[in-house]
């Protein structure tokens, strides 16, 4: 009876041991998962021995809100007596402190990936493990387990780190640094503004809440916490000398807008991708920045440097970009057309062993601009060599409604192809490459090839076997930066095309097809009498500056690529004539600068 007794004595005392660890096992297991827990973090802190501050702190900031939300947080929160020192009736730098303090997301001391995430705080910035500290701050006592997350307490505050754009902030006394955050502008949150209403319009009426908004940060994001970029500040003398540089070329509607324009450009030369040492530079002394801009800085005086959260910021003395470096060719691929009297007419070809981009554009016209209805047209079937890897083959027409054939192919006079450029307030070359490479003749029309390839081949007639050489001539119709649109007026007629303020000018180039070259288009007088308004080409402008566009403006300009150039019904081949058809690779705009 003893020894039965003695057994259930010790049966019992294992099972309350295994019961133990069993509890244990189950109570760490709560601890890190939080299961069961229904103290939120806000709850947890105040409840802390060493929370009495940060809570303190979260409430007189509304970050209080966050730490209640069933969205998951991890919580630095520093030691009462790490906060001696801290203005707690600041309330712009203790929210800078309090959200820099609360991360997104769960993580846990206990597993490994609190020491390996790159943690992101409420205040977009990012913190990450040294091996030692989490910015500067040891945690003491780790994975305090609420029901929306977890804090650690620290032995100190975390050091807050910077980022370009606060560091900007301390240089204001800078003009290169005022003048962006001069960019600063006010504009309604549309997330935070409440509508109360309607006006008597129906127009809403909002509760509007502002934020500020600065349009540099849009295309240089220098407060983003996820990049890293190096900023360069100028001293005020190298300042001023690159804005009287660029000053002129920046001319916009009012004084205000180009000196505005001419700040903004200055100020973006200065950011470049990834953080660089300043003494490292290739063997032109150069660092190209992230709008492709040679900077030179061998040799410049550094003054000071900042480190950053997200890179870096140095403060120099000068830095004398140059002109050609900051202006460069605008260059405009025949394929990337914004609208034309008429896309199915518009065919992009590709030819990657010699075009621009790899395509070119061309209008499936007559070679000779006609009235006349010609059901066969010239580019029945344009078809690349093996060498092109140009395959396509297509018949430009098609079966219409009445189930007749109706040609898909350009039959109007200055049928346009419109683009768009971005200029500035320059002189300009205007180049551009139109190639035809077409070698074969149209067995249904006669002289009606392109390049000068005899064609000795039955079914042709021998009456045909001559040699001939289409010739392209186009025009194009220039509508200035801040000026009325260029259109059409009618069937015919272009309207607000203006080229040294006269509307009977057009630039010109003449080609001939088969050759692929660059060539300058210059100025021509076309027919612009009151009683014809033709627009057929007359005489070229016997003019040293016959080759120059002159942009007094800085902004968009439109550019109208047009057919019908000397009359409407004029044979084409080697004597030339009014050829429909048009073709382009690719237009450059070439600024003619000062000398440097």
């Amino acid at each position: 009876m003893k020894i039965i007794n003695k057994y259930i004595i010790s049966t019992c005392c294992v099972i309350a041991l295994l019961s133990a660890c069993q509890d244990d096992r189950w109570n760490e297991h709560k601890k890190i998962s939080g299961d069961g827990i229904e103290t939120n973090l806000l709850e947890a802190i105040k409840a802390h021995p060493d929370g009495s501050k940060f809570y303190e702190a979260a409430v007189k900031t509304g970050c209080d809100e966050y730490l209640a939300m069933a969205t998951s947080f991890t919580v630095f929160v520093p030691k009462s007596d790490a906060w001696n020192g801290v203005d707690m009736d600041d309330i712009s730098a203790l929210s800078d402190i309090v959200r820099f303090h609360i991360a997104y997301g769960k993580y846990l001391q206990t597993l490994p990936e609190l020491e390996t995430a790159s943690l992101k705080m409420l205040n977009n910035k990012i913190v990450k493990f040294d091996g030692q500290t989490f910015n500067g701050a040891e945690i003491v006592d780790a994975d305090n387990v609420a029901a929306n997350g977890v804090f650690h307490v620290t032995n100190s505050l975390m050091t807050l780190n910077k980022n370009i754009w606060e560091i900007l902030g301390y240089l204001t006394d800078m003009k290169q640094a005022k003048s962006l955050y001069d960019f600063n502008y006010e504009a309604m949150d549309a997330e935070k503004s409440i509508q109360r209403g309607v006006d008597a319009t129906g127009r809403p009426v909002y509760d509007t809440i502002t934020m500020t908004v600065n349009n540099f940060l849009k295309i240089a994001p220098l407060n983003n916490e996820d990049l890293k970029l190096t900023y360069i500040v100028l001293e005020d003398d190298g300042f001023d000398h690159l804005y009287n540089k660029y000053h002129k070329y920046f001319t916009c509607k009012t004084p205000e807008q180009t000196d505005s324009m001419t700040l903004f450009n200055v100020c973006q030369d200065f950011v470049f991708e990834g953080i660089i040492d300043i003494d490292q530079f290739d063997r032109d002394g150069n660092r190209e920045n992230i709008f492709g801009v040679n900077v030179p800085i061998r040799g410049v005086n550094v003054k000071s440097t900042h480190e950053a959260s997200n890179g870096r910021v140095y403060v120099i003395d000068k830095s004398n970009i140059l002109l050609k470096d900051k202006f460069k060719p605008v260059i405009i691929e025949g394929e990337n057309f914004v609208r034309s009297a008429g896309d199915a007419f518009l065919f992009i070809r590709y030819k990657p062993l010699w075009a621009s981009g790899g395509f070119d554009m061309v209008l499936s016209c007559n070679t000779n601009q006609t009235d006349t209805f010609n059901w066969f047209p010239p580019m029945l079937n344009i078809t690349g060599d093996a060498d092109s890897v140009y395959t396509r083959t297509r018949r430009f027409h098609a079966i219409g409604d009445d189930g007749s054939n109706n040609k898909i192919i350009a039959n109007m006079t200055n049928f346009f192809i419109e683009y768009k450029a971005p200029v500035y307030s320059i002189n300009y070359e205007i180049r551009y490459v139109a190639y035809s490479d077409i070698d074969y003749q149209n067995r249904f029309m006669t002289n009606q090839y392109h390049i000068n390839v005899p064609i000795d081949n039955p079914p042709f007639d021998e009456a045909q076997n001559e040699v001939q050489t289409l010739r392209l001539e186009q025009k194009l119709f220039l509508s200035m930066p801040g000026e009325a649109p260029i259109r059409k007026n009618g069937d015919r007629i272009v309207d607000y095309h203006f080229i040294d303020g006269r509307p009977e000018l057009c630039f010109v180039s003449i080609d001939t097809a088969g050759i692929y070259k660059e060539r300058t288009m210059t100025k021509w007088r076309f027919d612009n009498s009151p009683d014809r308004h033709t627009q057929y080409i007359v005489n070229p402008i016997d003019d040293p500056d016959a080759g120059i566009l002159k942009v007094d403006m800085t902004g968009e300009m439109t550019l109208w690529l047009c057919n019908t150039t000397r009359t409407n019904a004029t044979a084409g081949g080697t004597l030339g004539g009014a050829q429909g058809m048009l073709f382009l690779d690719y237009i450059k705009l070439v600024p003619i600068l000062d000398y440097e």
